[in-house]
């Protein structure tokens, strides 16, 4: 009975104490670990190495969330949440140096606005101790940024401000476990990675809804996976474009309609317009007057050409010719024919002369003998 008194106490004085907060004059007040402050930031000797949460409340219009004057290094704080504020400007390292070095691990804007943004500057120092990054508010963030936050472990963006998701955005957060993106303003995604990232293991929380997306053969993808695990996680996606399908939800939209088939239209042929002579292929008639001039000249020139190479050809044949009929007037010239004929006449004397001496021989052998 004590103990429940005791519990009920102390929510009525938690609760006292941020009624107090909230509709108070600016202050800080700690109640416990948690430091709450109204209406201004905390002061440097108010963050106590007692303190492990840090609560801002209701800041001024365009706040400026300047870095404490002094550093204590022995500072221990491991969540910082702003809420119901529009701040305009955030210092490089604010959240860091407020703290306390590598101490951070939650940071939460609830219901924040304004044109502050969440980038490798403000996030500076974070990257190896902060686990849970969690945005409600018109606020921007640098994905660029967030992905350089190794221990980031939950990422939860509601109506931010946030610049397009890069590639490998999840390869280089291995410990994130919960990814949502709520009424964001981004248009795409890459859905295949963020499937597969899902499904690699079942225990990671994946929530995309509210959001209004470009309808084309990217998102089949999401049509294409077991309802019963993504129905509602992936969810209220409406069309965004193409124009045909603006403002119809993905859910309704068949295969077809996602991801048509291209088919190359084909357009009647259209004669062209009879142009002046001086309007041909847009020049004025100085420049047509050079181009016939040119012309003529090359026609000339490769009459002339064409020319010589047909009389060489003529000369060549003829040359030929005349070499033909020459050598056939030497063949059947008389110098030629008596060539022929004395060889002739000089075989048959000779062996008519060998026949009349063997005879004379005989002859006079028989005059001989008969001495």
């Amino acid at each position: 009975m004590d103990f429940r008194i005791s519990q009920q106490f102390r929510l009525f004085f938690f609760m006292l104490l941020l009624f107090c907060c909230v509709y108070g004059q600016p202050a800080c007040r700690l109640y416990k670990q948690i430091l709450m402050c109204q209406g201004q930031l905390p002061k440097p000797y108010e963050l106590t190495e007692d303190v492990a949460k840090v609560i801002i409340h209701r800041l001024p219009d365009d706040a400026w969330l300047s870095n404490p004057e002094e550093d204590f290094p022995d500072r221990n704080i491991e969540q910082i949440e702003i809420r119901s504020s529009k701040i305009g400007r955030i210092e490089e390292g604010f959240f860091n140096r407020l703290s306390g070095p590598n101490s951070l691990k939650k940071l939460a804007l609830q219901g924040v606005s304004g044109s502050a943004v969440l980038d490798a500057k403000t996030l500076d120092g974070l990257s190896s101790s902060l686990n849970e990054l969690r945005v409600v508010g018109k606020v921007g963030v640098d994905l660029d940024a967030v992905r350089n936050l190794s221990a980031l472990t939950e990422l939860e963006l509601h109506n931010a401000n946030t610049s397009p998701m890069p590639k490998g955005f999840l390869a280089s957060l291995p410990m994130l476990r919960v990814l949502e993106l709520v009424n964001s303003n981004l248009s795409t995604l890459p859905w295949s990675s963020l499937i597969q990232w899902a499904n690699e293991d079942r225990t990671r929380g994946l929530r995309i809804s509210n959001m209004v997306v470009d309808c084309d053969c990217g998102v089949l993808v999401l049509t294409e996976q077991d309802p019963t695990r993504f129905t509602n996680t992936i969810s209220q996606l409406t069309c965004g474009s193409p124009p045909e399908l603006k403002g119809r939800d993905l859910r309704e939209l068949t295969q077809a309609e996602l991801c048509p088939p291209i088919e190359s239209p084909v357009e009647p042929v259209r004669p062209s317009p009879q142009k002046p002579p001086n309007e041909v292929r847009g020049e004025d008639p100085e420049t047509l007057d050079v181009m016939k001039g040119i012309r003529t000249e090359v026609i000339i020139a490769g009459a002339v050409v064409g020319a010589l190479i047909f009389a060489f050809a003529v000369f060549i044949i003829g040359y030929k010719i005349h070499l033909s009929r020459k050598d056939k007037r030497v063949r059947n010239g008389p110098m030629h024919q008596s060539k022929r004929y004395c060889h002739v006449v000089s075989d048959q004397p000779i062996q008519a002369y060998s026949k009349d001496v063997v005879h004379g021989n005989q002859i006079r052998n028989s005059h001989g003998s008969a001495v």
